[in-house]
């Protein structure tokens, strides 16, 4: 029993970070409506939308589906867009 406890808590340890915020963002996203992820998907293309609309969808991640995980990409596709003049 002890060794188990011992690599349970070893194994804790060793998850990635970025293994648990995409959980965290599966979770979140399971919540919205297919259709609507779809379209927020479809806005993250370059060329295909503005700043201020990369913006709003991240708003309405926070605000309406309380999703904060998700609406991150988001705000950070808008800035690296909007900085190599993709929108």
């Amino acid at each position: 029993m002890r060794h188990s406890k011992r690599f349970a808590a070893l194994e804790e340890r060793a998850i990635h970070p970025r293994y648990v915020w995409a959980q965290a963002v599966i979770a979140e996203l399971a919540l919205i409506s297919e259709e609507r992820v779809l379209a927020i998907y479809e806005a993250l293309v370059p060329y295909h939308t503005l700043s201020k609309m990369l913006a709003a969808l991240a708003q309405e991640l926070i605000e309406r589906w309380q999703a904060p995980e998700s609406a991150r990409p988001v705000r950070e596709a808008a800035e690296v867009y909007r900085l190599q003049g993709l929108i």
